[in-house]
Parts: C-alpha cells; sequence; structure tokens
C-alpha cells in the first residue's frame, strides 16, 4: 500500500463547503505531450504546462492500489474526441512513453493544488473512428510491470563491452571467482 502525503493547500480546499475536485493527465507522445483535464476550458495546473479541459469526456478506470508490489494498469477513455487529437493517437509512437495522472483540487479562488496518483507507461491504444462519436481507449501499465519482466543482462566482460566500449569493469571477474581471499588473521 502506497502512502501519499496531501499538501496543505488541497487539506485546506477539502474543508470548504464548496470542493471542486478535478484530475489532470499528462500524456508524453514521442512529438508533443497531450496535457488535459476533467474541468472546462484551457487552465494552467503545474505552473507551466496548459491543460485542455475535456469536462466528463475523459473516463478514468478504477485504479487498485495492493500492499504488494503488483503491477496494478488503468484505463483511460476519452470520447467526443477533439479532431486536433485524433491526428496525434493515430501518427505517433506511444508505446512506452510516460503517462501521470494528478488528483487535485481548485480552492476558493480557484487556484489548483494536485498530487500524482498514478504514473505509469502507455501501453495499447484502440481508437474507435465512429463519425458519430469518435473514442480513444488508452492502456496505462504501472511501473511495476518492469519488475515481472525476466533481466536479459549478462554481467560479463564481453556484455559490458558491447554496451560501453573500452569498459575494463568486468574484466577481472572471471579471475576473482575461485581466488581465496585471506581476511583477518592469517
Amino acid at each position: 500500500m502506497s502512502t501519499r502525503t496531501l499538501t496543505a493547500a488541497i487539506n485546506t480546499a477539502l474543508s470548504e463547503d464548496v470542493v471542486k475536485p478535478y484530475y489532470a493527465l499528462k500524456l508524453d507522445f514521442d512529438t508533443t505531450p497531450i496535457y488535459l483535464w476533467t474541468g472546462l476550458g484551457n487552465r494552467i495546473l503545474d505552473g507551466i504546462n496548459t491543460y485542455q479541459g475535456v469536462g466528463n469526456l475523459l473516463d478514468i478506470g478504477r485504479t487498485n492500489e495492493t500492499s504488494d508490489l503488483s503491477a496494478q494498469g488503468l484505463v483511460l477513455t476519452l470520447s467526443g474526441v477533439d479532431p486536433t487529437i485524433l491526428p496525434k493517437a493515430l501518427g505517433v509512437d506511444y508505446h512506452g512513453r510516460d503517462c501521470f495522472l494528478y488528483f487535485g483540487i481548485l480552492d476558493a479562488n480557484d487556484n489548483p493544488s494536485q498530487v500524482e496518483v498514478f504514473s505509469g507507461f502507455m501501453d495499447v491504444m484502440a481508437i474507435n473512428e465512429d463519425p458519430e462519436n469518435p473514442t480513444i481507449e488508452l492502456t496505462v501499465e504501472s511501473n511495476y510491470i518492469k519488475l515481472e519482466r525476466p533481466n536479459n543482462t549478462r554481467y560479463t566482460a564481453s556484455y559490458q563491452k558491447s554496451i560501453h566500449a573500452g569498459d575494463l569493469g568486468l574484466d577481472f571477474v572471471e579471475s576473482l571467482q575461485d581466488k581465496t581471499v585471506l581476511w583477518g588473521r592469517v
């Protein structure tokens, strides 16, 4: 189970009579990142980037947290797709690119405060090009999925040189394998 500390601004906003929560999403596409949020209109939420408001057209699947290090994915669905987003989704390399999901609250003065609730990488994108209601469904995998994949790294001198030519760091490992090392008093 993960622990998150909410900022003082979020705690204050949660105690107000009117609470204005939102989700913000950063998709780090190969060419240009896409910033979306569940509010209306464009808004700078992180102090730098302008997030495009998509209202309730962005559906965020259920996120699960576990007490172990198992990988939990997430499904994001964008309906009523803006015609400017569809070509980006169709024409760019997205697989393995970063994805960040934030939960935030607008305070009484509409100042945003947010905390990261999920990070991972984009895996599979399914695009429904229905002219009436085009949708993009994106499956996002947790970074923990990498722990389930086998590591094919070989800790040998030849493998090290294939990565970093001229590196001598592992040249002496084989000679140390059967070496007797005297430690302490003899």
